[in-house]
């Protein structure tokens, strides 16, 4: 839920901050309302653009126009023109807005049927972002006021100097999947580096938001005894002092709730699930058997078994159906997303490499984001599957780990990792030196069966 408010801080904030620091005579006509109703526009035509499929196209023009008013942009730091000022700070607004409905685009809040609790929720956090945006934009405004011309113009620049690399980086990466620059090395590094940087950019925000706040909290006039200074000195000067402690306080409240969103997200909520560790297993005879009683608490269990070449085969056990017996076992993989493997959430499974919800009585179905499905057979209290199956999986996997198995020849056990091997009617042995190892390539049928039991 957490990414609904970062995507608009992240989105927003860098762009309301140096607008707040570009707000000179505080005028609402000036930078707050074209800046507001661009935002406005542009959130509403990438949807548009995106129900006529046309949405890459326009994005890749509209940063390349908001780069080019970004650059424009330069000018009004110095010099003050305001019908230029207003069309600029709209077009950026019109640019920052469709920017960050094609981000939100990713994660639709209402994508279902069915109004839940959590939708509702993220709702209310994206409203509350967007409220703290445009609030930060007059507490900065107000905060900024202590600086002098100079500093304000160091602060706006080194701002907009950061705004200039994100969108370049983003414009040009998008430039160069349509074909209009040419791609190599060099300039993907260049760009990779800016949208790797970029990623960082709404924590330095933040950083001269509260650097605003304490040079704005140090300005404020030093506290007048009332019989020295009289009465109306006294309250005037007390009036200052207040009104900046709580503006101080305001905007420091504002930044501190968009910075913790900000980790929590970055550090917590954005994070993968890991899978849970599997129980390694070993055939019985050439079967692997699973007692069904476990699968009564309707949990996900993951079992995994090492081939003596060392590839780690994970597959998982679940009971499709809560209120019946109906289980079913498959590889913990998928044919699109890789082995990156599931878990199960609540009453979903979840492909953590996409992070696609799976309903339990799909599960064992081929096709789509479905984990691999395996043959096998349940007697009504045992699922039964064959050891050529599990070994036949293991193309599904990457993992190699270290096993330590028995050279044929010496019967001595040797690692799989580190040993001379050879394969013999689709078995891998291992041997422990070149000499064992010429002995079975001699005659293998002295030391194991066709099948792969060592006589």
């Amino acid at each position: 839920m957490s990414i609904y408010f970062v995507q608009v801080f992240t989105a927003l904030f860098g762009f309301v901050l140096f607008a707040a620091l570009n707000n000179k005579d505080k005028s609402l006509k000036t930078i707050f309302l074209p800046s507001f109703f661009g935002i406005v526009i542009g959130i509403l035509v990438f949807k548009i653009a995106r129900y006529a499929l046309i949405d890459d196209r326009v994005k890749m023009i509209v940063d390349c126009i908001t780069l080019g008013f970004l650059l424009l942009s330069l000018l009004w730091i110095f010099f003050e023109f305001k019908p230029a000022k207003i069309l600029t700070f709209f077009i950026l607004g019109f640019g920052y807005g469709l920017n960050y409905s094609a981000v939100s685009a990713l994660f639709p809040l209402f994508n279902g049927e069915l109004l839940d609790t959590q939708s509702v929720i993220s709702f209310f956090l994206m409203l509350f972002a967007m409220f703290l945006v445009f609030v930060s934009f007059f507490l900065i405004s107000n905060l900024k006021s202590s600086l002098k011309p100079l500093n304000l113009k160091i602060f706006s620049l080194i701002v907009l100097a950061c705004l200039i690399v994100d969108k370049l980086s983003a414009a040009t990466l998008e430039l160069m999947r349509a074909g209009f620059i040419r791609s190599h090395s060099d300039m993907l590094s260049i760009v990779a580096k800016g949208i790797y940087i970029s990623t960082f950019l709404v924590y330095f925000y933040v950083f001269i938001a509260l650097l605003l706040a304490v040079l704005n909290f140090a300005s404020r006039p030093i506290a007048a005894d009332k019989k020295s200074v009289g009465v109306i000195a006294f309250r005037f000067t007390k009036a200052i002092r207040e009104k900046i402690a709580t503006n101080v306080k305001f905007a420091t409240s504002i930044v501190a709730v968009g910075l913790i969103f900000s980790l929590y997200y970055d550090l917590y909520a954005s994070r993968p699930p890991e899978i849970s560790e599997p129980i390694l297993v070993e055939p019985k005879g050439d079967k692997f058997i699973f007692d069904v009683d476990m699968l009564k608490d309707n949990q996900l269990h993951r079992f995994a078994y090492i081939t003596d070449e060392g590839k780690q085969v994970r597959f998982f056990l679940i009971n499709r159906f809560e209120d019946r017996l109906s289980p079913v076992i498959v590889f913990d993989s998928c044919m699109i997303c890789g082995d990156m493997g599931y878990v199960k959430k609540g009453k979903d499974i979840i492909c953590i490499s996409c992070n696609v919800r799976i309903f339990p009585p799909t599960v064992g179905k081929e096709g789509g984001c479905n984990p691999i499905p395996m043959p096998f057979t349940f007697d009504g209290k045992n699922i039964i599957v064959d050891y050529s199956t599990i070994v036949g999986g293991s193309n599904y996997f990457s993992k190699v780990v270290e096993k330590m198995v028995l050279d044929p020849v010496s019967r001595k056990k040797v690692s799989n990792l580190t040993s001379r091997s050879y394969l013999y009617y689709g078995h891998t042995y291992f041997f422990e030196n070149n000499e064992t190892q010429a002995k079975f390539e001699t005659n293998p049928e002295i030391y194991v069966d066709t099948n792969g039991t060592l006589k």
